[in-house]
């Protein structure tokens, strides 16, 4: 099972490097190949960090490490990565949540439970 999670969570990184990779501007010719292991610097950098969602350390780590990109097309990816990767899934999950709680308005209050005397200390 723990190799399940494992598999899972290096697809899940690849995935996100690969969105930032997308959202990155192109014009120095970089390689995915080369790109990942940035990634996986910079994810190493925001959690050693312990920063809230790296926030910081990541994006110095991907400035520093992609010198030969502009510093705003760097930010400009990371902050696209961010909408999409956080806000999204937020809103979504804001959705599903309200959803659930809308489905369950015309279900009868549970009955208050009362302790028998058995069950008193």
């Amino acid at each position: 099972m723990l190799l399940c999670y494992s598999k899972l969570d290096l697809v899940h990184t690849v995935a996100m490097a690969g969105v930032i990779y997308v959202l990155l501007p192109s014009s120095p010719d970089i390689s995915f190949i080369a790109f990942l292991p940035i990634i996986l610097l910079a994810l190493g950098a925001a959690l050693l960090s312990t920063t809230p969602r790296g926030v910081g350390p990541f994006e110095l780590m991907m400035l520093g490490l992609l010198p030969q990109f502009p510093a705003s097309e760097v930010l400009g990816s990371i902050l696209a990565f961010r909408i999409v990767y956080y806000v999204i899934h937020a809103l979504c999950s804001l959705f599903a949540l309200t959803l659930h709680f809308r489905s369950g308005a015309d279900e009868p209050p549970m009955a208050a439970i009362r302790p028998t005397e058995s069950n008193q200390a």
